[in-house]
């Protein structure tokens, strides 16, 4: 249902019964102004249905919950109500059956369909049984409106901790992988570590083998061509490294 969000002032000049027929709800919310301060309870039910159905925005919600006193909040949302239109005087009518405020909607109601000059006095009081079953009936539209509140935001919370628990999953997986991979990386250098340093002492003693066999190289053709050890080893020290040793023979 498509309904009329245009924002709406509060006006301090209320229409009175008896004006153009589009304003016939003006005039009976002047008229039964008292009997609809003694009776309506401007409970957040009923500010959420208003709100739901674009009779009230969340600014006039607000204003009116900053008056003081609750009849001044009802004055207020009165002299919004004559301002609407007449659809909307019915929708409102309407809102108080489901919020459970039937005595105050059908007497709003009837006078409306009564649609005459003159409108009846009424009492400002309901009888004790009236105001029980006023009483209970409120209190059950209430209390179902406060178990759905309740199960909506239980979805909700649980539709957030399950989206957190997934995040959270989601993390943990990330930080596990990671960890896989700095080992493996912290693995392999070590490995290459490892091979670098056994390379550097195979390499080392390479070179001390090849020293040591061209030590015994040089002894070995010096005994046989009768040279001298020292000789050898001024020999070596100027030939250092040396790749091979060419002797000829006379």
């Amino acid at each position: 249902m498509n309904l009329s969000k245009k924002k709406v002032t509060f006006s301090e000049a209320p229409v009175v019964l008896g004006s153009a027929g589009k304003h016939v709800h003006s005039g009976i919310l002047q008229h039964y102004h008292p009997f609809i301060v003694k009776n309506l309870r401007l409970t957040s039910h009923l500010y959420r249905k208003l709100k739901e159905h674009g009779i009230l925005t969340t600014e006039q919600i607000g204003l009116l919950e900053l008056e003081e006193f609750p009849d001044m909040r009802i004055y207020k949302l009165l002299e919004i109500l004559k301002s609407a239109s007449a659809h909307t005087f019915t929708m409102f009518c309407a809102i108080l059956h489901e919020t459970g405020q039937h005595h105050l909607a059908q007497t709003l109601q009837k006078a409306a369909s009564d649609n005459g000059p003159l409108l009846p006095n009424i009492s400002l009081f309901l009888q004790p049984k009236q105001v029980q079953n006023e009483t209970l009936s409120w209190q059950h539209g209430y209390d179902r409106a406060i178990k759905e509140e309740n199960i909506q935001k239980r979805r909700k919370m649980q539709g957030m901790r399950s989206k957190y628990l997934a995040n959270l999953q989601d993390i943990e997986e990330r930080i596990a992988l990671a960890k896989w991979e700095r080992d493996l990386v912290i693995r392999e250098r070590n490995i290459i570590w490892n091979e670098n340093q056994a390379l550097q002492n195979l390499n080392t003693e390479l070179q001390s083998l090849i020293v040591k066999l061209r030590e015994t190289t040089l002894n070995s053709k010096a005994k046989h061509l009768g040279i001298t050890a020292d000789y050898i080893g001024r020999k070596a020290k100027r030939l250092q490294p040396v790749t091979h040793l060419n002797l000829t023979y006379t």
